[in-house]
C-alpha cells in the first residue's frame, strides 16, 4: 500500500470515527488503526476543523496528542470548561501552549463574554510555536491571542528539554529533563520567570486565571510566579503529573508547601477528568489537573467549575 493510499485510508477511518458518538474505545480503535497505516511515522500533515466553535487547525499526526485531537474532534474538553468557569475577567495566561489547543477554543469562548479578552499562549518549543502562530492565525484571532515564544521557570537560567519523537522540527509534546538523563535527545532551552515577564510588559499585571501544563516542570513556573500570585490573586489549573514531577525530586507535597506560603490551596478532582474538586488531604497524590486556589475565594471558585455550564 503506498503512503498517499495509507494516509487517505485512515482519514477515512477518522471521520468514521469522529462521527460516532462518545463510546469506549474509539478513540483506542483510531490510534491503531494510525500505527497500522503508518508504519514509518512519516510526516503527516493535515488541516481540519476542530470543537464545537469549529476552529481550523492544522495538525501534525506524528504528535500523539495531535492525532487524539483528530480523532476526538477536539481536545480535554474538561480543560476548557474549567478554565472558562474560573475566568473573571482580565487576562488568561497559557503556559505551555502547544499549538493551541487549549487556547484557541478557550479564546473563542470566552469572545462572547468579553470582546476584550486576551490570551496569552506561552510555548518555548520553536516547532510548536510557528504551528501555534499559524494556528492563530487562521482562526483570525490575532487580536485575542497573543503567542509568545519563551519558557517560563523559577529563574531565568538555562535547561535542556526532550521532543516527542527526538526531532525537533516536528510538533509534538516537550518535557524539560535533569541533564543527567540519558538516552534521551536534549535541546538547550532558557527559561525566565512570569514575574520577570511581568516586569517587563511582556505579561500583563491583571491574569485571572493561568493554566500550566509543562510535563513536571510545573511548581518552577510557579515559583517564578510568586509575585503575580500574591499580588493578583489568579486561580491555577496545573497538570501537576507526579510521574514527571518526580524527575525533578518533587512531589505534590512540594506544591501543597508552595501554594501554602502563597496563601492558596491545592485542589485535586474527585476522578481524573472530573469537573468536581476537593480540598487535598495530606499524602494524598492527585487524580488529575488540580487546582491552586487563593484560600480567601477557593470554595466561591470551586463551585462556579461544578455549576459552569
Amino acid at each position: 500500500m503506498g503512503r498517499t493510499l495509507a494516509h487517505r485510508t485512515f482519514l477515512g477511518v477518522a471521520a468514521a470515527i469522529r462521527a460516532l458518538p462518545r463510546v469506549r474505545g474509539k478513540v483506542r480503535a483510531g490510534l491503531a488503526a494510525y500505527r497500522l497505516l503508518n508504519r514509518g511515522n512519516r510526516d503527516f500533515v493535515v488541516r481540519t476543523t476542530l470543537f464545537p466553535e469549529h476552529l481550523a487547525f492544522v495538525l501534525h499526526l506524528t504528535s500523539a496528542h495531535e492525532r487524539m485531537a483528530l480523532l476526538m474532534n477536539g481536545y480535554e474538553f474538561e480543560t476548557t470548561h474549567i478554565l472558562g468557569a474560573l475566568w473573571s475577567g482580565g487576562a488568561v495566561l497559557d503556559v505551555g501552549a502547544n499549538i493551541g489547543l487549549i487556547a484557541l477554543p478557550l479564546a473563542r469562548q470566552l469572545l462572547r463574554r468579553d470582546p476584550g479578552v486576551r490570551v496569552f499562549a506561552m510555548e518555548a518549543m520553536q516547532s510548536n510555536f510557528e504551528a501555534l502562530q499559524h494556528n492563530v492565525m487562521i482562526n483570525g484571532l490575532q487580536d485575542v491571542v497573543t503567542p509568545l515564544p519563551v519558557a517560563a521557570g523559577a529563574e531565568t537560567r538555562d535547561v535542556t528539554i526532550e521532543i516527542e519523537g527526538g526531532d525537533s522540527s516536528r510538533t509534538g509534546t516537550a518535557n524539560i529533563l535533569p541533564e543527567s538523563f540519558g538516552g534521551h535527545t536534549l535541546v538547550p532551552l532558557r527559561v525566565r520567570p512570569i514575574d520577570e515577564l511581568c516586569a517587563e510588559g511582556v505579561l500583563p499585571r491583571n491574569i485571572s486565571v493561568i493554566k500550566i501544563d509543562t510535563d513536571g516542570y510545573d511548581l518552577e513556573v510557579l515559583k517564578g510566579a510568586r509575585g503575580l500570585l500574591e499580588g493578583g490573586r489568579p486561580a491555577v489549573l496545573a497538570e501537576l503529573n507526579p510521574v514527571c514531577m518526580q524527575w525533578h525530586g518533587q512531589s505534590i507535597d512540594d506544591v501543597a508547601a508552595f501554594a501554602e506560603s502563597v496563601g492558596y490551596a491545592v485542589w485535586p478532582p474527585d476522578s481524573y477528568g472530573a469537573t468536581t474538586f476537593h480540598r487535598r488531604r495530606p499524602g494524598e497524590v492527585n487524580a488529575g489537573d488540580c487546582l491552586l486556589l487563593p484560600a480567601e475565594r477557593a470554595e466561591e471558585l470551586v463551585r462556579r467549575v461544578a455549576d459552569f455550564v
